[in-house]
C-alpha cells in the first residue's frame, strides 16, 4: 500500500509542476522576451523483483525551455541593421533642416538672387538701388553659407554627444551581461538546468546591445554567454571589457576623427572596434565622412563640398570685379576691388569664413561694375560676373547650381536608400519575429489544453491517493 501512496504522491508532484509551469506560461503570454518553458515528465526507476519489474511512478525531470540560437542570431543581426538605417534616416532629415533645402531660405535661392541682382546692375550699372541690391544679396549669400555651416558644425557636435551616450550605454550593458553570466552560473541546479528567467533577461540584454553593433555569442554549457564585437572579446564569462571613444587629430590637416577602442578591466586598449552596422556605425560615418569638413575618406562630405563651392564663389567673382572700375575710380590702373574678402595668403576660403568685402557693404558706388574708368553706364565686368552662373568650369567641372544640385540630389538620395534600406530591414525583422514566435512564444490555445490535460491527470492521481485510503482502512477494519 505504501508504494501505491508513493506513485500517487509523485503523480500529484508531477501534474502540480505541469501546472505551475503552465500557469506561468499563461501569465507571461504578453511579457517582451518571455520563452515559453514545457515539464518533461519521465518514469520513476522501477523496483526489480525476481520475477517482475514494478514501477515507481513518475517525476518532473526537467524544465524544457523553446530557444533557437540561430533565429535569435539572425534576429540580432536584424536589430543591428536595422537601427544603422534608422539613425541613417535621421540623420539625412537633420541634415535637410540644417541646410533648409528644399525651401526659399536655402542655399538654392540665395544663388539664384545674387546671379538675379547681377542681371539687375548690369541693365542699369549706375543706379544706385540696383547697386544696393546686389550687395544686399551678396551679402545674404555669404551669410546663409555661413549659417548652413554653423548648422551642421553644431550637427557634429551633436553626434558626437550621442556617439559619447551610446558607448556609455555600450559599457553598462556589457557590464550588466557580465553580472548576468555570473548568476546564470549561481542558478544552475543538480540537474544543470538554470534560470529560463535570467536567460530571457540576457536574451534581452543582447538583442538591446546589438542595436549598436554586430554580435558573435559563444555560450558555456551554463549559459553563459561570452560577447565578441569585431573580433574581439567584450565579456569573457563574468569579466567585462570597456568601449572607448576616441578622438584622432591629423598633424597636417587637421581632421578630426572618431574611433573605438576596446579597453581591458585595467584601462589598457587591448583592440578596436569597428562597426559594420548599427547606430554606432551610422554616427561614425556622420561626424567622420558627412559632417568632416576635412574628410579624407574620399566619401561624400556634404561640408567639404559647401566649402568647395565657397571658395570658388570667391575666387570666381574676385578673379572678375578685380579688374573694374566703380563709379568714381580715376585713374588708368583699376583699384583691384573684391566684392568677396579674400583667402588670407596660401589659404582657402571656406562655407564658415566668406564674407563679403567690409569696405563695399557700405560704398555702393564702389562696385567694380565697368571696365573703363570713367563710364557709369558700362557693365562689361558685371556681364562677365554674370556668365559665372553658367560656368561649367566654376567648381569641380559644373556650374554652381549644378554642383549644388548635386551636392542635395546626393543628400536626397542618401535618404531615399536609408528609407528603403529601413524597410527591407524591418520586413526581415518582421519575418524573424513570427517564425521565431511560432517556436518559442506562447499560445494559449495549446496552454489551455495543458493545463485541462495536467488537471485531470492531478484528478486522477488524487483518486489513486483516496482509493488506496480505502484499502487501508478496510484491511485496518479486518483486524476488527
Amino acid at each position: 500500500m505504501n508504494s501505491i501512496l508513493e506513485i500517487g504522491k509523485r503523480a500529484l508532484l508531477a501534474q502540480q509542476r505541469g501546472l505551475d509551469i503552465t500557469g506561468n506560461n499563461i501569465s507571461n503570454v504578453n511579457t517582451p522576451g518571455y520563452t515559453r518553458q514545457e515539464a518533461i515528465l519521465s518514469e520513476s526507476d522501477p523496483i526489480n523483483y525476481p520475477n517482475f519489474s514494478l514501477g515507481t511512478g513518475v517525476f518532473a525531470d526537467r524544465i524544457r525551455q523553446y530557444r533557437e540560437q540561430y533565429l535569435d542570431k539572425e534576429m540580432r543581426g536584424a536589430i543591428s541593421r536595422k537601427a544603422g538605417y534608422e539613425t541613417d534616416g535621421n540623420m539625412i532629415q537633420r541634415i535637410q533642416t540644417a541646410i533648409n533645402e528644399p525651401s526659399d531660405y536655402g542655399l538654392d535661392t540665395a544663388m539664384d538672387d545674387f546671379f538675379g541682382s547681377v542681371e539687375d546692375l548690369n541693365s542699369k550699372p549706375d543706379d544706385i538701388a540696383n547697386r544696393e541690391t546686389f550687395l544686399t544679396k551678396a551679402n545674404n549669400l555669404a551669410k546663409t553659407f555661413n549659417s548652413v555651416n554653423t548648422n551642421l558644425t553644431d550637427l557634429r557636435q551633436q553626434v558626437y554627444g550621442t556617439l559619447s551616450n551610446d558607448v556609455d550605454q555600450v559599457n553598462r550593458l556589457l557590464g550588466n551581461i557580465a553580472e548576468l553570466n555570473q548568476k546564470i552560473a549561481q542558478s544552475k541546479t543538480n540537474q544543470g538546468q538554470v534560470s529560463g528567467t535570467l536567460l530571457d533577461t540576457q536574451g534581452q540584454m543582447l538583442e538591446e546591445l546589438s542595436k549598436y553593433g554586430e554580435l558573435a555569442i559563444n555560450r558555456d554549457g551554463n549559459g553563459a554567454a561570452d560577447v565578441t564585437m569585431n573580433g574581439t572579446m567584450v565579456v569573457s564569462l563574468t569579466n567585462p571589457s570597456k568601449i572607448s571613444l576616441l578622438q584622432n587629430i591629423n598633424s597636417t590637416t587637421g581632421e578630426i576623427t572618431v574611433s573605438f577602442g576596446i579597453l581591458d578591466k585595467t584601462g589598457n586598449q587591448v583592440g578596436t572596434y569597428k562597426p559594420q552596422s548599427g547606430e554606432l556605425a551610422s554616427l561614425a560615418n556622420a561626424y567622420n565622412v558627412t559632417l568632416d569638413d576635412k574628410d579624407s575618406s574620399g566619401g561624400f562630405s556634404l561640408r567639404k563640398n559647401l566649402d568647395s563651392l565657397a571658395n570658388a564663389f570667391v575666387s570666381k567673382v574676385n578673379s572678375v570685379s578685380q579688374t573694374g572700375y566703380g563709379l568714381d575710380d580715376i585713374g588708368a590702373t583699376p583699384p583691384g576691388r573684391n566684392i568677396f574678402t579674400p583667402a588670407a595668403s596660401g589659404g582657402t576660403i571656406t562655407a564658415a569664413s566668406i564674407a563679403v568685402t567690409p569696405a563695399l557693404l557700405n560704398s555702393p558706388r564702389d562696385i567694380p561694375a565697368s571696365a573703363t574708368v570713367g563710364t557709369p553706364g558700362n557693365s562689361d565686368v558685371f556681364l562677365q560676373v554674370g556668365q559665372l552662373a553658367n560656368d561649367k568650369s566654376f567648381v569641380n567641372a559644373q556650374s554652381a547650381r549644378a554642383f549644388y544640385a548635386s551636392t542635395i540630389s546626393k543628400v536626397a538620395n542618401m535618404g531615399a536608400d536609408a528609407k528603403n534600406n529601413l524597410a527591407i530591414s524591418d520586413l526581415t525583422k518582421t519575418q524573424l519575429t513570427t517564425q521565431r514566435e511560432s517556436i518559442v512564444g506562447v499560445n494559449l490555445d495549446e496552454e489551455a489544453v495543458n493545463m485541462i490535460k495536467f488537471q485531470r491527470a492531478f484528478e486522477a492521481a488524487a483518486r489513486v491517493i483516496n482509493t488506496t485510503n480505502d484499502l487501508l482502512g478496510t484491511i485496518v477494519n479486518l483486524g476488527r
